[in-house]
């Protein structure tokens, strides 16, 4: 997984998700884990982590938003995204059914 950017960072956009923008990576590191534990039907399935650079590189080439993610296979091929919908728990249900079509169900 590649955490991004704070979609709605308290510091610039205040509707209270208790998240300020990051200053640096240590922030960003610290704003993925906290986003983390409060996933942790995803955070089960996810492998390794990632962080975007301060320039946001990964955003700038991929084009995806924060609230979107993507399943790859182990040559980094995208094998699934998230759509762009307003309840982001639809999107978490979704990426539950495609990783239990793919690798099986969780024991």
């Amino acid at each position: 997984m590649i955490y991004i950017h704070e979609a709605h960072a308290d510091d610039v956009w205040p509707v209270g998700y208790g998240i300020n923008s990051a200053k640096n990576l240590d922030e960003k590191w610290q704003n993925c884990n906290a986003h983390m534990k409060q996933w942790p039907e995803l955070n089960e399935h996810i492998d390794q982590i990632f962080v975007d650079n301060m320039d946001n590189d990964f955003i700038n080439i991929s084009g995806c938003w924060p609230e979107g993610f993507y399943f790859t296979d182990s040559i980094g091929q995208a094998k699934w995204g998230s759509k762009m919908l307003i309840d982001t728990k639809v999107n978490i249900l979704n990426a539950e059914i495609y990783l239990e079509s793919t690798f099986g169900k969780k024991e």
